[in-house]
């Protein structure tokens, strides 16, 4: 069971030392340890941090620690502000629905002609009436299927404890690319220290955004960092026969998008790496038979 108000606010103050410029963060112990079985062993087992109430996090920067302790207080986290990706979420979620003829809100001079009823096709021969059509086979599911059908189960976690939104302050940001690798980031410090509710949080959100993206030449190159983010060795697990969802979810985006991203001179200098990632993709460019 989730602490409780109470006995977060009255739990011991741990200290974080974030990133290498040692930005120290505190938070209250109840509501980081609660979040997984590694954590709890951080913070209050017997390790020499559990003792001294400190952890550093060299490798984690200010912004995601900021978005994990959001998390962990109220069940939910922010995206960098100002962003081309945030925009094109939240102009695309609010746009009021066209009415029919209408164009940009303005009434057209031209209007389509209305329907006209389908004319009634002749009546076939009498032999015609016993002939048998057999249905095609079915098609096997493309990567934009697949892509598209991708379900996240969210896990029930705080959502009450406070009911502001506190604002991110990394500072301006002017390309999708750095929304994108926020989710990342902290999807991978989500698999390093268990938290399994706050990964699932993150697909659901990353496929979202990833799903309004009006993906075009301008915008492949920060798709293209975001994939060799995701595998690094340091980043995400390469599974062998099975594969790590960050890297899965990119991968069935990247194939959906492959005439797109393959113009790009990048997405080919990823390709001649080799590695995991091609490996990965092949299996989702290439559509399974059906069963």
């Amino acid at each position: 069971m989730p602490a409780s108000f109470e006995e977060i606010l009255v739990s011991r103050p741990f200290k974080f030392i974030i990133g290498p410029d040692e930005v120290p963060i505190v938070v209250h112990e109840a509501v980081l340890a609660e979040q997984s079985p590694e954590l709890a062993a951080l913070m209050r087992g017997e390790m020499a941090e559990s003792i001294a109430g400190e952890s550093r996090w060299m490798d984690v920067d200010k912004g995601t620690f900021v978005r994990f302790a959001q998390f962990a207080y109220t069940g939910n986290y922010s995206t960098p502000k100002g962003s081309t990706a945030q925009a094109v979420v939240e102009a695309e979620s609010s746009a009021p629905p066209q009415e029919p003829g209408l164009i940009d809100g303005r009434e057209s001079a031209w209007q389509f002609p209305p329907s006209r009823p389908p004319l009634s096709a002749p009546r076939p021969p009498h032999s015609a009436q016993f002939s048998f059509a057999f249905p095609p086979p079915p098609r096997p599911p493309s990567a934009s299927d697949m892509f598209n059908s991708l379900k996240y189960p969210l896990i029930e976690s705080r959502s009450n404890l406070c009911a502001c939104k506190p604002s991110m302050n990394d500072g301006p940001i002017e390309s999708s690319g750095e929304v994108l690798l926020a989710h990342a980031s902290l999807y991978v410090l989500a698999e390093k220290w268990g938290v399994n509710s706050l990964k699932m949080l993150v697909l659901s959100k990353l496929h979202q955004t990833l799903s309004t993206l009006h993906l075009d030449a301008s915008r492949v190159q920060e798709v293209i960092d975001l994939a060799r983010y995701a595998y690094l060795d340091s980043s995400t697990p390469d599974l062998g026969t099975e594969i790590d969802e960050l890297r899965k979810l990119i991968c069935l985006y990247i194939a959906a998008n492959v005439e797109v991203v393959s113009e790009h001179n990048s997405f080919m200098d990823l390709i001649e790496g080799g590695g995991a990632f091609v490996r990965d993709l092949w299996k989702r460019v290439v559509p399974k038979k059906p069963t």
